[in-house]
């Protein structure tokens, strides 16, 4: 976890002139957290991400004046792009908020969940359970979008419920940076969470409340989750390549493909466990 008040304690450097910056205030953009901070040297003024979530692996900056955008290469289409696009356009709506309290702390640690994409927002809730375990010492605080509410695990103190769909999850709403603003007032020593993208050592039942399959019992349910925007294929590179083409011959090609593999799987499992149901999950049209 990281310290945002009364310090940023995270070191910012310039993108541009590589001198260290001192951070101003946080920003709260939705999938980025992070600070405004200025170069004495350069005289801009700059969003930096807080190494949490993604931002640990390919943290991003972005030139508050002219909207440039610095970062990693790797993950500039998906993640960079829009938050640059974002701070350039800013969306004024408003946004449902609902907030419980559950125990009153004066130091917290705030866990952000909110992204443009179900699995990512679900990820960071998991992170969750480590800080209940190993820091019960700082009241543990979840920004949560909506649809993951029922998730939330017992022992948080405090829940930030925002009505923000995954469709608009990319977006910097002024109206929740506004909101968390204002209520981390309240506190007087806030963390957040660095939020892992892939957490271990936690128990799902903790949040969904429905037990662990047991694997001595003979019945068994086997799921496979479909998607097409990327397919059950070693090679990143080229299904970037296909949705970029969005050549239908090519796609229909790789996903009658990927049929064929799961069927061939679950053919294998069948073997195994003979009494299983299998399932397929997920978003796609494909039906050859």
């Amino acid at each position: 976890m990281i310290q945002i008040h009364p310090r940023i304690e995270q070191k910012f450097t310039c993108p541009v002139c590589e001198q260290e910056m001192e951070a101003n205030k946080t920003v709260w953009q939705g999938i980025h957290a992070g600070v405004e901070s200025e170069c004495k040297d350069c005289q801009r003024t700059f969003y930096q991400d807080l190494k949490v979530g993604h931002s640990l692996y390919t943290p991003c900056s972005v030139d508050l004046h002219n909207f440039e955008l610095f970062g990693p290469g790797s993950s500039k289409d998906w993640y960079g792009i829009p938050l640059q696009k974002s701070l350039k356009n800013p969306n004024d709506c408003h946004i449902e908020f609902k907030k419980e309290i559950y125990a009153n702390h004066n130091k917290i640690i705030i866990l952000n969940c909110i992204d443009y994409l179900y699995g990512h927002s679900l990820l960071k809730l998991l992170n969750a359970e480590r800080h209940l375990s190993n820091n019960p010492e700082y009241g543990l605080v979840v920004i949560t979008p909506r649809f993951l509410e029922w998730m939330l695990p017992e022992g948080i103190a405090e829940k930030w419920v925002f009505d923000i769909p995954l469709k608009k999850g990319q977006e910097f709403f002024t109206d929740f940076n506004n909101t968390i603003q204002k209520e981390m007032k309240r506190f007087s020593e806030i963390h957040i969470s660095k939020a892992f993208s892939h957490p271990k050592d936690f128990d799902i039942t903790n949040f969904t409340g429905i037990e662990k399959h047991d694997f001595q019992k003979d019945d068994f349910r086997i799921t496979f989750i479909w998607r097409e925007d990327r397919c059950w294929m070693n090679s990143s590179l080229f299904q970037k390549a296909v949705n970029k083409l969005n050549v239908a011959i090519l796609k229909n090609i790789l996903l009658t493909w990927q049929k064929r593999k799961v069927i061939e799987v679950f053919s294998e499992l069948r073997k195994r466990f003979p009494d299983a149901r299998f399932t397929v999950a997920g978003f796609g049209n494909h039906k050859k």
